[in-house]
Parts: C-alpha cells; sequence; structure tokens
C-alpha cells in the first residue's frame, strides 16, 4: 500500500534555494530556509556552492537501490520535499526560482493555455497531443522567471554564476562534460555559484522501471561519478538533490470510460497523475458523482477551490496563470495508477507527480570540500 505524503514547504526545494539565497546576502521573502545548510554555509564561507540535481532520483529509491555504504548514502543529511506536483517542472523551477509552483505557474510538464485553445507541453512549447510545435515560446512569454543565479549575481558582483545542462548554453551531454567544464569553471579564482543537472536516473527508470537493473546500474554510476568528482576541488561545497522520486505506473484510460470521457471539454493536462480536468458546462457535479464512484479508490479528486485552498501548490501570491491552468478538477493520484486519453506506444513504466512518499521525498546530500 502506498504511503501518501504531502509536500512540506518549510522544508524542501524552496526552502534549499533560501538557503543558498541567504548565503549571498539576497532575501527569499515568505520562504523558511534550512537552518542545517545555513550553519553550514556561514560557518565554512565556500568560495564555490555547486548545486547539482539528478532528476528523479529521490530518497526512497536511493535508499532501496544503493547500498548503505555508497558514497551518497553515507553524505544524506536529510530527506525533505519536493513540490505539488513532485515533477520535473514543478520542481527544477521551485529550487531555480525560489519560489513555490503557485508563484511561478509552472505546475507541469503539460498545461492548457486558452489564449491558444491548446495543451502545450511546458518545456518545449509543442503541442502534448500531436507533438507540433505551436510556434513560440509560451512558457518564456507567459511563464518567465529571474533564476536565483541571476539574482544572487545582481547582489554580489564578484560572484559568477553558471549552469551546466543539456539545455544550457553549456550542452552538457555527458557527465564527462560536466565535469570538465566543472573543473575549468573552479579553477577561475572568483566565486562561483554553479548549477548542474542531469536527465538521469529519471529517464532510465521512464523506460525500464523504478527497480530495474539498468536503473540501478545508472544509479549506482552516479553514485561513482559524484564520488570522482567532488575528490577534486577545494573550496567547495556541493549540495546534492533530486527534483521527485518515481513509482512504476498502472494505466486508467479513459476512453474505457466513455461517458466520464464525454463530460469532458478536452484532453486532460499538467500531469497523467495530477490531471486537471475541463468538465462542460451543466456537467461539473454529475462528473464527480461519476469519477469518484468509477475512479476514486485510485485517485483524490478536488475542485479548484479546494486545491488552491489545500496549500498543496505552496504558499505566496498566485500566478495570473495558475488560474487559467486549472480545470474545474484536479485528480490527483494516491496509489500506482495515472491517466491517459486511450491506449497508445511508447507508455512510459516510470512515473512521478503523485502523492505517494516514493514521489514526494528527495534527498538532500552535503559534501564538503572546503
Amino acid at each position: 500500500m502506498a504511503i501518501i505524503e504531502y509536500p512540506n514547504y518549510n522544508e524542501s526545494l524552496v526552502s534549499l534555494a533560501s538557503s543558498i539565497l541567504s548565503f549571498y546576502g539576497v532575501d527569499n521573502p515568505g520562504h523558511p530556509s534550512l537552518p542545517q545548510i545555513d550553519s553550514l554555509l556561514a560557518q565554512k564561507k565556500p568560495r564555490n556552492i555547486v548545486l547539482m540535481l539528478f532528476d528523479g532520483f529521490g530518497y526512497n529509491i536511493m535508499k532501496r537501490n544503493l547500498p548503505a555504504d555508497s558514497f551518497l548514502a553515507r553524505h544524506i543529511v536529510m530527506s525533505f520535499s519536493s513540490t505539488f506536483p513532485p515533477t520535473t517542472v514543478a520542481a527544477t523551477t521551485a529550487l531555480r526560482s525560489g519560489k513555490t509552483p503557485i508563484e511561478t505557474g509552472w505546475l507541469g510538464w503539460f498545461s492548457y493555455y486558452k489564449e491558444i485553445n491548446e495543451v502545450v507541453t511546458t518545456f518545449t512549447s509543442h503541442r502534448f497531443y500531436d507533438d507540433s510545435y505551436v510556434g513560440q515560446d509560451l512558457a518564456a512569454k507567459y511563464i518567465p522567471y529571474t533564476p536565483i543565479g541571476v539574482r544572487i549575481g545582481n547582489a554580489n558582483p564578484d560572484v559568477t554564476y553558471s549552469e551546466l545542462t543539456p539545455f544550457s548554453r553549456s550542452r552538457i551531454d555527458s557527465l564527462s562534460k560536466m565535469e570538465k567544464s566543472l573543473s575549468t569553471l573552479l579553477s577561475n579564482g572568483k566565486r562561483n555559484y554553479v548549477y548542474c543537472y542531469w536527465p538521469d536516473p529519471d529517464r532510465t527508470m521512464h523506460d525500464y522501471g523504478v527497480n530495474h537493473p539498468k536503473s540501478i546500474e545508472t544509479e549506482k554510476y552516479i553514485d561513482s561519478f559524484v564520488e570522482s568528482l567532488t575528490e577534486k576541488f577545494s573550496d567547495t561545497i556541493f549540495l546534492i538533490v533530486a527534483d521527485h522520486g518515481l513509482i512504476d505506473a498502472k494505466y486508467v484510460y479513459l476512453s474505457d470510460y466513455p461517458r466520464l470521457l464525454s463530460m469532458l471539454k478536452r484532453p486532460f493536462s499538467i500531469e497523467p497523475r495530477s490531471a486537471t480536468l475541463f468538465v462542460k458546462d451543466g456537467l461539473v457535479a454529475s462528473f464527480k458523482t461519476e469519477f469518484e464512484e468509477l475512479l476514486g479508490k485510485h485517485f483524490i479528486l478536488m475542485d479548484r477551490n479546494e486545491l488552491f485552498k489545500s496549500g498543496l501548490l505552496g504558499s505566496g501570491t498566485s500566478h495570473p496563470m495558475v488560474d487559467e491552468f486549472v480545470g474545474d478538477y484536479i485528480a490527483i493520484a494516491k496509489d500506482d495508477y495515472c491517466l491517459s486519453m486511450g491506449r497508445h506506444d511508447g507508455e512510459l513504466i516510470g512515473i512521478h507527480a503523485g502523492l505517494t512518499q516514493d514521489e514526494m521525498l528527495v534527498p538532500l546530500i552535503v559534501v564538503d570540500r572546503t
């Protein structure tokens, strides 16, 4: 039986961002920091801070799949909270911005934009259901944000902010390239704040499952990589996290429930395990009855007002686009099921964005090379 875990924004990825900002003298109003990280940074005053994120490497996965004496396991300081939904779009943005999902509007992999009447993939601006490009970067236009590294650099001209990711200018397409680029950066004699992102083990678990030998092999490789990497540096503190964990999925196909499907205005959006549903006029009440009768054992169904009152999306001033992105209801997975509009090829095995502990808890790992 899956253990339900709600986000705790007092000890979360947002809190870690607040600690980093605080060290560099930048306030993050309304968002508490992590006292143990505050104390460490204040005591050690490292020349370099390297924030490394390994996508999908959740706390429970790490504890289960790595030996207790592995490098990463030995350096875990605590488990703490991802965001809701616990998914890359919401969680990495929270870490990079120091803001909660309700503040940024970065809720999930795909959102409905009424401006073009399309469900669009957040990172790529492709229509989610046919993968065609919409012709403009909608996220940059409607939900832009300022990375904490930019805020740090603006407040501290002597600090160099760099990003080493597959999507940044550095185009990091291998861990060896990440190591080489990091070596160059940290030898510049300056103060540095560096954000590193790597898409595994998430992408491997999507294809093979959480506990598959290929996933475990990938996780062990990351463990050895981090140990080897961090030994090469001094005057540096490495803060290593994940954005979320994963579980192996089972599927509910809405095409198997034609009456339920007929009540929707359009295909669902946000995430298959945190799916927002836009219901046809006059059918909102009957949809709730029908959905809970058929699928209530697998999903918590909240109406939009319940979602906003719940605090699941965090505190702070709601971004105007959040009201547009959230439909009449949100169906939140509480076990190992996720929604799909219908059967299709290429279904993911490992999946995330629900309310289970395996998805919500992430590790905070500290490697102190000062």
